[in-house]
């Protein structure tokens, strides 16, 4: 009777989705057997119901609380009922997370529950080069065996990564958003943190001074104070940080838009295109009036502007001459800051919104059924199709929109 009430319990458990309670895990526990079972059936019940389809992988790898690495596997399908689930299929220990064998653990996790990679028509991973680099990651080995297993993430975990790798390409950028200085670090913080921070920070810049000038009053803390106020009263600061400004004012929508829960894929890939265009303009037009607000700031707060002619000097080495790269003023803000940063967050936007990934998206949302297939366009729907050589040969192609038209028929006069 224990034992029968032990199993009765679990089951009650994993029909509400609730956790299972206490750590006894020796090999005589029979919560370990109970576990197993329930997993094995469960697991059974996930292959059955993907009944030798289609599916995408979403992977992701963590250490557990013994500093072990492990991968956890769930698969996203479409049942024979029309329903999209997205269930757990395994989670496995790794010996290291390259993507050489997170690849090597998702295959063998499949095939241990007779799935392959040729069943795989999407991939999901977080943004670490490891899981989507063009070259080595994940995404890329998979690919390799299965060229229809096209790689999506998150939208706007995307966006963040933009900025993250900006910041790691570009030492001016890393020197203004270091924590240490007042900004949070760009992988503390999300998207829309950072434009506010960056507001902030002007809108109360002269109080921040005015707390500066009592902590360098404070023996203890002076020298460190010092530093920052130089810093903040430098013109390499307020240039990068109204560039910030400007960036995030032009890329904020998008922000918004790839946030929202009643998410519309369509506009967000515009919102993207858009973004872009605002972007290369800001880059080809834009540093006259950037350099307006930058001195008219300064200007603000009797800050000294330097000579555009002058020589940079590298902010930190004022004192040693000689020091640091050999070229003026304007060429170091404009060509080597202005224009870099801009082309950088061009460069990052194409490689995290792919066009392809752009153009998949856009098609797939021609199938919402919402208001009666409002959004059904034939010809994105065949687009979508050649997506998929394999499932859609060119003769399938050539009557595929008259099939489209005799579903949409029939779907109306039901």
């Amino acid at each position: 009777m224990s034992a029968y009430r032990k199993r009765l319990e679990a089951y009650e458990l994993l029909l509400q989705g609730l956790s299972f309670r206490g750590h006894d895990e020796k090999e005589s526990s029979l919560r370990r057997d109970i576990i197993n079972a329930c997993a094995k059936e469960t697991t059974k019940a996930i292959i059955k119901d993907i009944d030798g389809g289609f599916f995408s992988i979403l992977a992701d790898e963590s250490a557990d609380v013994s500093d072990k690495e492990q991968m956890d596997l769930c698969l996203r399908y479409v049942n024979k009922k029309g329903e999209v689930w997205e269930r757990l299929l395994g989670i496995v220990h790794v010996s290291d997370t390259t993507s050489l064998t997170l690849k090597t653990a998702i295959e063998s996790l499949l095939m241990e529950h007779s799935l392959s990679f040729s069943q795989v028509r999407g991939q999901g991973y977080d943004g670490a080069s490891n899981m989507q680099g063009s070259i080595n990651g994940l995404k890329t080995l998979i690919q390799n065996k299965c060229k229809q297993a096209y790689f999506v993430h998150c939208f706007a975990h995307q966006l963040q990564l933009t900025q993250v790798a900006l910041a790691k390409k570009n030492d001016i950028l890393s020197t203004g958003l270091n924590q240490e200085r007042g900004l949070g670090g760009p992988c503390d913080t999300r998207w829309g943190s950072h434009f506010k921070t960056i507001l902030n920070v002007l809108d109360i810049y002269p109080s921040i001074l005015g707390s500066l000038e009592i902590e360098i009053s404070d023996a203890l803390d002076s020298n460190k104070a010092q530093t920052i106020t130089n810093l903040l009263m430098s013109f390499d600061f307020v240039f990068v940080a109204h560039l910030m400004v400007g960036i995030f004012g032009v890329t904020n929508n998008l922000n918004v838009a790839l946030q929202k829960r009643d998410q519309d894929i369509v506009n967000a890939m515009r919102m993207v295109s858009v973004t872009k265009i605002n972007l290369q303009e800001m880059r080809d037009e834009g540093w006259d009036s950037h350099m307006e607000k930058v001195i008219s700031f300064m200007a603000k707060y009797d800050i000294e502007v330097p000579s555009m002619e002058g020589k940079y000097v590298v902010l930190g080495r004022r004192l040693f001459r000689g020091k640091g790269p050999q070229v003026s003023n304007l060429h170091h803000f404009r060509v080597e800051v202005f224009l870099s940063v801009i082309g950088l967050q061009l460069q990052e936007l194409d490689n995290r919104f792919p066009e392809i990934s752009k153009d998949l998206l856009v098609c797939m949302s021609c199938l919402n059924p919402t208001n009666r297939f409002a959004s059904f366009d034939k010809a994105k729907l065949i687009e979508l199709a050649k997506f998929y050589p394999n499932e859609f040969s060119s003769s399938e192609l050539i009557f595929f929109d008259h099939t489209l038209q005799n579903f949409m028929l029939f779907y109306e006069r039901r």
